[in-house]
């Protein structure tokens, strides 16, 4: 249960659905449980394990119409729909060659009447990602964009990072006593680093950007089997 000032409180799923197919219909009963424990706005999202339409699916075998029936059915039951996307529909690839692969919208956000009428403008984006299978779903409650993080994960592969952290946090010599002192610290940090980062990463940021920008425009387009490859090989140009 989320509670905030001001606002009625709402309830947060976060799922995993059954990946094994003959025990499928154990997640969809326990989604109506819950449905049926509280009231109120709700939302649901993550990896369902299951695509709705046949068009949510790509692939040489044909997805289970039977099991697809069973979610859409589980969804009507708890009076929830589905939320929609930006950005690319498949949100899980299976990162096979050519023929073998496959992609899948697995993964959403879905939610009541009550909750849609509480927020009145959500939004959720399927966003790209190279370190999984499966891409993020990033839901904003507001129209505010929140700022980029910083790319720690690509600094702290870098063999002198540690040195820059250590050597910005110990140029003051004053022993670190008062939440001032280190929130100063903190700061002195933060600006070492973004200069560092700037000076180190600039020009292979914006090489990544390009990439990333391919990559992305590459999986808005239609699948085809022949943009597979090209696709694969960006992937493993942006791990």
């Amino acid at each position: 249960m989320v509670s905030l000032e001001n606002t009625v409180s709402w309830r947060a799923t976060f799922v995993y659905g059954e990946p094994r197919c003959e025990l499928r219909h154990e997640f969809w009963d326990l989604l109506q449980r819950l449905h049926r424990q509280r009231d109120g706005p709700w939302i649901c999202c993550g990896d369902f394990n299951e695509a709705l339409t046949h068009d949510e699916h790509f692939g040489t075998r044909d997805r289970s119409h039977a099991q697809m029936e069973l979610f859409r059915s589980c969804l009507e039951d708890c009076g929830l729909r589905d939320l929609g996307y930006a950005g690319p529909k498949l949100t899980w690839t299976k990162r096979r060659e050519d023929h073998c692969n496959v992609k899948v919208r697995l993964d959403r956000a879905v939610a009541n009447g009550a909750f849609t009428a509480l927020f009145e403008y959500y939004q959720v984006e399927n966003v790209i990602t190279t370190s999984s299978h499966h891409f993020v779903i990033s839901i904003s409650l507001n129209s505010h964009s929140s700022p980029h993080n910083p790319p720690v994960q690509m600094w702290r592969r870098t063999a002198d990072y540690n040195g820059v952290v250590e050597a910005s946090w110990l140029a003051n010599n004053d022993v670190v006593r008062s939440l001032q002192a280190t929130w100063s610290n903190l700061n002195r940090m933060a600006g070492s680093l973004r200069d560092w980062s700037r000076m180190k990463f600039g020009s292979i940021r914006k090489q990544m950007q390009n990439l990333e920008r391919k990559l992305h425009i590459m999986r808005l387009a239609p699948v085809s089997v022949s943009d597979l490859t090209e696709e694969r090989k960006l992937e493993k140009t942006t791990l």
